[in-house]
């Protein structure tokens, strides 16, 4: 019964809905087509409108707000109920459509597209033009390889390259909208988690095009921008707006979960309610493993989107600077990291904790790469006064620990110990990581100091 009622949901999703769009208002439900190019640029084509005034004004489109905060205000959007993989779609509707409604040339024609958020025919329309574009493209690069196969595209995920595919080929001839300079500007976050940010996951040259993007709403009047933002096994979407000085952002999920007035106790207690709802209904949870498991991974989904969004948020207001956001959290993973693992005091001269942390966690080579040249990639002057004054001091410490351990292991305090054969040769290799360990302090210190 259970499998009876998924197929009987899918086909009433996908084909009967959609079907009856169709036949009641044709296909598709209003004319849209501009869609976008991946890079920012000065260039914006908003035209100056807020759409919270609109949906405060219009009485159909109120019932579109799910919540709000000092952050953001979250759209219902058409609800993903069956099918698990098909988020990052979902996410890419909504966006779409969002831009296209703040570019409209009248409200009634705005409302009309934000009508479309909760369209079946205009969320599979783009899905399926969408798919077979990716499966076109899979099988011209000879479908061998992952993630270009038929059979990863048929999988139903969006991946990175996807998107990137889309925007440059299938979006600016898709459907919504007659100016061919709306939507200009869509940035995809894929990594934009604490995590993943303090890991080094985001690579550099995108998080200075995130800046740059910040840069752009402080420096036009009006501008508009989209963002598809991955939060663990989940996309979701934000589009920031901002007109004559004023800035709204928006916050779209296709599960429609309510993130913005929930504390984190209370997001996992409402996940676990939804989620045991939909194991009554008989509906495939995401992802695999246990309840607790899955329970947890969407715990950690929701507290990376809230992260994402209060950071996008923040950023194109002007309250922050996202290369200082990165710089601090590379260093307090660093900092917070070595503080765990190397538990002996500075004075004490054991050197097993430091060996251990040098081999399994920080390597030289890795210290030099996630740190120093993250630094060097962004400036100095964008890591906050009390990070690099963190930062210097445990530097400064540690240079002159190596620089006093380094004395100790010659060869003759060596022979003076009475270590001899595989104490020496672990002698011999704790030397020269540790020799590594303060070569690369030593450039940091430079680069934090001149």
């Amino acid at each position: 019964m259970e499998a009876e009622q998924v197929v009987r949901s899918l086909l009433v999703d996908t084909i009967v809905e959609p079907l009856m769009e169709y036949l009641c208002v044709g296909f598709p439900p209003e004319p849209c087509n501009n869609l976008l190019s991946h890079h920012p640029s000065a260039e914006t084509s908003c035209k100056g409108r807020l759409l919270r005034s609109l949906l405060a004004s219009h009485p159909s489109l109120g019932s579109l707000i799910v919540g709000h905060n000092d952050d953001a205000i979250q759209i219902k959007v058409l609800l993903q109920k069956w099918d698990r993989r098909g988020c990052g779609f979902y996410a890419l509707h909504n966006l779409l459509r969002f831009l296209a409604a703040l570019q409209a040339s009248t409200d009634e024609e705005a409302g009309l597209v934000l009508h479309g958020l909760h369209s079946y025919a205009s969320h599979w329309h783009l899905y399926w033009r969408c798919r077979n574009a990716l499966s076109a493209h899979a099988v011209s690069r000879g479908n061998r390889h992952y993630p270009w196969t038929l059979r990863d595209v048929e999988h139903g995920l969006l991946e990175r390259p996807y998107v990137e595919h889309l925007q440059l080929h299938v979006l600016p001839q898709s459907l919504f909208s007659a100016n061919p300079k709306v939507c200009r500007d869509f940035t995809i976050l894929p990594c934009m988690s604490v995590n993943a940010l303090k890991n080094g996951i985001m690579e550099p040259h995108h998080v200075i095009e995130l800046q740059q993007v910040f840069d752009m709403f402080r420096s036009c009047p009006s501008a508009s921008h989209a963002f598809l933002v991955g939060s663990t096994s989940h996309w979701v979407c934000v589009v920031a707006n901002k007109c004559v000085g004023e800035f709204e952002v928006f916050y779209m999920d296709s599960y429609n979960f309510p993130i913005l007035d929930l504390t984190d106790a209370q997001i996992e207690e409402a996940l676990a309610v939804r989620m045991q709802a939909a194991i009554d209904e008989g509906r495939p949870l995401e992802g695999f493993g246990t309840f607790e498991e899955r329970l947890h991974r969407a715990c950690h989904s929701a507290a990376d989107a809230k992260f994402a969004l209060r950071t996008i948020s923040q950023g194109v207001r002007g309250h922050i600077c996202f290369m200082t956001v990165v710089l601090d959290l590379v260093i307090e993973a660093l900092l917070e990291n070595f503080e765990n693992v190397v538990r002996s005091e500075v004075s004490s001269l054991q050197t097993d904790e430091l060996s251990q942390w040098l081999s399994a966690y920080y390597p030289p080579p890795v210290l030099q790469a996630s740190v120093v040249n993250r630094i060097r990639d962004f400036g100095k002057q964008h890591i906050s006064c009390s990070t690099v004054t963190r930062l210097l001091r445990w530097t400064n410490t540690w240079i002159d620990k190596c620089n006093e351990y380094s004395t100790l292991s010659t060869p003759s305090m060596m022979a003076g110990s009475g270590a001899t054969g595989i104490q020496d040769l672990y002698s011999q290799a704790d030397s020269n990581l540790v020799a590594a360990f303060s070569d690369v302090l030593v450039e940091l210190h430079k680069v934090l100091t001149t």
